[in-house]
């Protein structure tokens, strides 16, 4: 049991934190919240375990095992909310905080933002702008969409996939049986075939309150040629930012979101802003920690208040300065020593973080997707380019680093 004394001075009632780390118990305690966790019985971060009141371990494939849980602790507890911010546990989220009859995200919502199949079907039908796209299960499927289609470029993605995971672009002359061998080899049955966006990609993350969206920032990304993020920057301000804002903010309200934050991610083409993705949560890739370091504000912190009905009203106003992350990516092997890495301090900007993934004796997979980068460093800063400068230069002495690390 947690006995901090600053965290619990004043108990504000118990909240029912769903799967992800322990770094939602520290903002629930600092809240003031009372903490249950329930998580499955895998190895994560079990070490601050005890950070909670109570854990409960259930097995998450069971949703009707995890919902009739969540109903027994409930009588016991009284949750004020039964919240998560993790991709994977949005949907079960939703369904307790229905069984539980508490306010949120609903489970329709949160399955179209899940499901990108459901996602495009839906947008298609209220008339919002959308792409080309086909619901897949074999190569059959996505070579007669690139043949009625004429395109010599497409995008496959798992339905329900998170993190870069299983997506491959296929390029004219590319094997199409061999792509889609490789994405059902991982275990992914059901995929979308989309046509390629050529354009600039960014995010744009918003919080909701009752049904009024308010857009935090814009977020440039720095993608691969295989469309894995290894970079984001804000506030970014692109050309037509206004329409933008006004184009997310419609999105948003045709798929229904009117509470909490979301992350919503986009391609500028030529024609337009087109939806790739979006998700009733926080941005991943320490986007949290890029929000908070301009806001002064911690937007994972704000979604449990608002939730828990403490924050009625927003606090992201008058945001300082830029934050960016860059990740560092180099060929796969072995790590044979510790990387001797050396950054030198910048003025004006302000080293936050620095951080290698793997540790020496493990191996650096082939990067197929976001667990593959090495590592990253976040900064911040008063200039926008002086800050992006220093990000590259900061990157290139990782990657040499760890590179020069590597077993030859």
């Amino acid at each position: 049991m947690n006995t901090t004394g600053e965290m619990m001075t004043k108990i504000n009632g118990w909240v029912l934190i769903i799967g992800g780390k322990s770094e939602l118990v520290y903002k629930a305690h600092r809240l003031g919240l009372q903490v249950v966790r329930l998580i499955d019985r895998s190895p994560t971060d079990v070490k601050e375990i005890d950070l909670a009141e109570h854990v409960v371990t259930a097995d998450f494939n069971d949703e009707k095992m995890v919902i009739n849980i969540a109903c027994a602790l409930n009588q016991v507890f009284h949750f004020k909310q039964a919240i998560s911010l993790s991709e994977d546990m949005l949907v079960i989220s939703a369904k307790v905080r229905e069984a539980l009859c508490l306010p949120g995200v609903s489970v329709e919502v949160a399955m179209l933002l899940k499901d990108k199949a459901l996602m495009r079907a839906h947008l298609a039908k209220s008339n919002f702008p959308s792409i080309l796209w086909k619901f897949c299960t074999n190569s059959d499927h996505v070579i007669e969409f690139i043949k009625e289609n004429r395109l010599s470029k497409v995008i496959l993605k798992p339905v329900c996939g998170a993190g870069s995971e299983g997506v491959r672009v296929i390029c004219k002359g590319d094997s199409v049986p061999t792509v889609v061998a490789d994405i059902l080899s991982k275990g992914w049955k059901e995929f979308l075939v989309e046509e390629f966006l050529e354009g600039e990609e960014i995010s744009v993350e918003a919080f909701s309150f009752n049904g009024k969206h308010q857009i935090l920032a814009t977020t440039k990304k720095t993608i691969t040629a295989g469309c894995i993020e290894r970079g984001h920057v804000l506030p970014y301000q692109p050309d037509g930012l206004d329409d933008i804002e006004a184009f997310v903010m419609e999105f948003l309200n045709t798929v229904g979101l009117k509470d909490g934050p979301s992350h919503t991610e986009l391609k500028l083409t030529s024609t337009g802003p087109q939806i790739i993705e979006s998700h009733n949560r926080v941005g991943g890739d320490h986007i949290n920690e890029l929000l908070n370091q301009v806001y002064k504000v911690d937007p994972k912190e704000v979604a449990i208040s608002y939730a828990c009905g403490m924050q009625e009203t927003s606090p992201f106003y008058n945001p300082q300065g830029y934050a960016a992350i860059r990740y560092a990516i180099v060929p796969a092997g072995k790590l044979s020593s510790n990387p001797k890495v050396a950054i030198s301090e910048r003025k004006s900007v302000q080293l936050l973080d620095s951080r290698l993934v793997f540790e020496v004796g493990q191996i650096i997979p082939p990067l197929s997707d976001s667990s593959a980068r090495a590592g990253f460093v976040i900064a911040a800063g008063d200039n926008y380019e002086y800050l992006d400068q220093t990000m590259s230069h900061w990157l290139e002495s990782v990657e040499k680093a760890v590179a020069e690390a590597m077993e030859s």
